[in-house]
């Protein structure tokens, strides 16, 4: 029989997570665009051409859209209780996967607690807002970290399928496939690129060809990214990438009616000179990838904590790298972020052993600079009468720079684990609740 006193902070939880549901389903979100995007598609109306809540498109999948249609006739709150419970066990995958990559077990108890709160500490203000507007980046994630586990395991046809799902969803998880071909993922490609066929012609056995055509040619035209909207990204003060950032950084004339009068632009560049400085930048990040991944290519996984390592960089890159980001996005700094508070939480606990992993003057960066992206990625949910200007410097997106910089710094062999993960130190032993 589970102990109530021992479990204590488990039942608490779960009673914030209650009051949180219930609050939120009242209110409307993100995700009743996705209701009535599927209302209209019974009506055969072209869903990627048609404006939701005055200004807001629909951007997802068309199969999504099909699978949401039998929702529609049940009581959107009832709905979006389903939802917000589903990513409460989506939030559990993405913990215990994630957990997986890590020797949590060399934590002792107490820095073991200390690992579980500051990781979601981290992601407080990132799960609000996923919850708050409904929204698909906690089930991306999860779609992406169970499909990568999955096919570490050897299923490849589950995992493949998983990351197929969520590539035809948002698109965010394409970031996988280039990565398995550098991991010589010859059959895990083939079966995500099956299945996304698949998963594109499924929906003509329900609704026709010629209407799927024109939905895709639409989404198509809707998500290409040499569009020049999605070049001067910063239609709205909430977004946040790199291509938002550089825009603000880089042109005087901005289309954002909530612009603050305050300068931030360096530059005034063409949009044609903000093109080439957007995708130089892009192709830096991308060639960056190198540092992380730290073996030729066409090898195979290295270990766990390696794995973690890699997709943790992989993962900022998609809020920075695609266009048109809210915070929302910036869910996908949840591995990095992970791996960074182990490295501290662990060095931490190997000093109180006598046996220190970084040096003092290492650690005190690693401290300064983790409470620093800390503030830039949370100060909207700690101080948030100051949201507009956050948003208009962008203080998110230079929190994920700092992110890459100092993931950068801290790779698996600079906080004592050797080329197959292992730790150099076996004296201790606890367990992570």
């Amino acid at each position: 029989m589970i102990s109530l006193k021992k479990y204590w902070y488990y039942y608490l939880l779960g009673l914030a997570v209650i009051t949180v549901i219930l609050f939120e389903v009242h209110h409307q979100n993100d995700f009743d665009i996705f209701l009535w995007a599927s209302k209209d598609l019974l009506k055969h109306k072209d869903i990627y051409n048609v404006e939701y809540n005055l200004w807001y498109h629909y951007y997802y999948g068309i199969l999504f859209a099909l699978i949401l249609i039998p929702f529609t006739f049940l009581p959107a709150a009832l709905v979006k209780t389903i939802w917000l419970f589903a990513n409460v066990f989506f939030v559990y995958r993405i913990w215990r996967i994630l957990k997986g990559f890590l020797p949590v077990s060399r934590l002792t108890r107490p820095y073991a607690i200390l690992f579980v709160c500051f990781s979601f500490l981290f992601m407080m203000k990132f799960l609000r807002d996923n919850f708050h507007h409904g929204q698909m980046t906690i089930c991306m994630l999860y779609l992406a970290l169970e499909g990568l586990s999955l096919i570490r395991s050897e299923k490849r046809l589950a995992g493949s399928l998983l990351i197929a799902l969520g590539i035809d969803i948002k698109l965010l998880p394409v970031i996988l496939i280039p990565y398995f071909i550098y991991r010589r993922e010859w059959r895990s490609v083939f079966y995500i690129i099956l299945f996304l066929v698949i998963i594109v012609v499924l929906p003509v056995l329900f609704l026709g060809y010629d209407y799927i055509v024109i939905l895709l040619k639409s989404r198509i035209a809707l998500l290409d990214p040499f569009s020049q909207r999605h070049i001067v990204d910063a239609d709205e003060t909430s977004f946040h990438s790199l291509s938002t950032l550089i825009a603000t950084l880089c042109m005087k004339t901005i289309n954002d009616p909530h612009i603050l009068p305050i300068r931030r632009n360096i530059f005034d560049l063409t949009v044609n000179q903000l093109n080439i400085v957007i995708n130089t930048l892009r192709l830096f990040f991308i060639l960056l990838s190198a540092w992380f991944l730290r073996s030729w290519p066409f090898r195979t996984f290295s270990s766990r904590i390696q794995v973690l390592y890699e997709i943790g960089y992989l993962f900022i890159l998609v809020p920075l790298l695609f266009p048109h980001q809210q915070q929302y996005a910036y869910f996908f700094i949840f591995p990095a972020a992970t791996y960074m508070v182990f490295v501290l939480i662990y060095h931490l606990n190997m000093k109180k052993q006598k046996s220190e992993v970084l040096s003092q003057s290492s650690e005190k960066f690693l401290i300064i600079m983790l409470v620093l992206i800390y503030f830039l990625t949370n100060c909207y949910f700690i101080l948030g009468q100051f949201e507009d200007f956050y948003n208009h410097f962008k203080f998110l997106t230079y929190g994920a720079l700092l992110l890459v910089l100092v993931l950068a710094l801290y790779p698996p062999k600079a906080v004592g684990f050797d080329h197959s993960g292992r730790s150099d130190d076996n004296r201790m032993g606890g367990k992570l609740p």
